[in-house]
């Protein structure tokens, strides 16, 4: 019930923003925005799209085989595809359905800790392209757009973080230790014996991502040149998308436009409603663009968004007999 009652109150919230974002722009206004639509682009960009998942899928489907458990491109792409749908459904930042996929595993025969493994390799590897572009990003931004000193600092400070971490998970696997249970190891955690047997597991989940980074290192970097050329093809995405409703973007524009969405995502909020909206009109304000376009772009990013959130739901359904029905009962 308390799940329920969070969700129910963040997505009042997404709906409250959006109904006041869409009051203060007339529909008049909003319908205007398909006068500027270039529909010569849909295409590009809707293949670009569908290339960014099929490499999102490659790359989790590489760890697999690292950890000697190929898995049939179709069926990770079915799995990929409900966890994107659970996620964009339910507040979960982008994380509450990293355990679905994990768990669709168990229909390979793939045991938990090598599923839960491969999960965690994968969004290790996004979060540190993430942190590593964003930062770059960020100090070319710096260079050309006046932004006060307290806001570059805590932006730089928490990317730094962000990045320190990462560098830790990694090297500390490398060395052929857990950077999760050393950390609960450093602060104390182990002397309770509610968490030793939690510790106990996660070493386990551990010692697989040890042996992948330690000694399936080439294959592994596979995995990372899969993650560069994603974060290339989101570029031309979002620069098509953008040419789709009468703007021509230029590099720096384009990167501000893809931060302000991935933090519209990271709020909890199902399917970041009145957020994404209230961020590319803040984005677009920020760059002195037509607010109107800002508004059509979100409708851009939406109908993607829904379409591969309607083929996860299907996939779902599919799977509601087996793994999802006692996930959702416990839900």
């Amino acid at each position: 019930m308390k799940k329920i009652y969070k969700f129910g109150i963040s997505l009042f919230i997404g709906i409250a923003v959006l109904i006041a974002i869409y009051h203060y722009f007339s529909p008049v206004e909003l319908f205007k925005t398909l006068d500027i639509f270039s529909f010569k682009l849909l295409p590009a960009y809707v293949i670009v799209s569908f290339l960014i998942m099929c490499c999102l899928v490659l790359r989790w489907q590489n760890i697999l085989k690292c950890l000697g458990q190929p898995v049939k491109f179709l069926k990770l792409f079915e799995y990929k595809l409900a966890c994107y749908a659970f996620n964009y459904l339910t507040p979960t930042m982008h994380i509450g359905g990293e355990p679905i996929r994990a768990y669709l595993l168990k229909n390979h025969n793939v045991s938990m800790p090598k599923a839960a493994s491969s999960v965690l390799l994968d969004d290790a590897i996004e979060l540190s392209l993430d942190a590593v572009f964003g930062l770059l990003g960020f100090l070319i931004i710096m260079t050309n757009y006046a932004i006060s000193g307290k806001a570059t600092a805590l932006i730089i400070a928490t990317l730094l973080v962000v990045i320190f971490i990462l560098f830790r998970f990694f090297y500390l696997h490398l060395k052929g230790r857990g950077s999760i249970s050393s950390t609960m190891e450093f602060l104390r955690l182990h002397k309770l014996k509610s968490i030793q047997k939690i510790i106990e597991k996660i070493k386990v989940v551990e010692s697989n991502t040890i042996f992948v980074l330690r000694w399936r290192r080439g294959p592994f970097l596979r995995s990372m040149f899969y993650g560069v050329v994603i974060w290339i093809l989101m570029f031309f995405e979002y620069s098509f998308a953008m040419q789709i409703v009468g703007y021509t973007p230029n590099l720096m524009e384009i990167f501000l436009v893809l931060s302000f969405v991935a933090i519209a995502y990271i709020i909890p909020i199902p399917a970041a409603i009145g957020v994404l909206e209230a961020a590319q009109i803040s984005v677009f304000m920020f760059l002195g663009i037509d607010v109107t376009t800002a508004i059509a772009l979100t409708l851009i990013i939406r109908a993607r968004d829904l379409f591969w959130t309607l083929l996860g739901l299907f996939f779902i359904y599919r799977h509601s007999r087996g793994a999802f029905k006692a996930f959702f009962e416990e839900a």
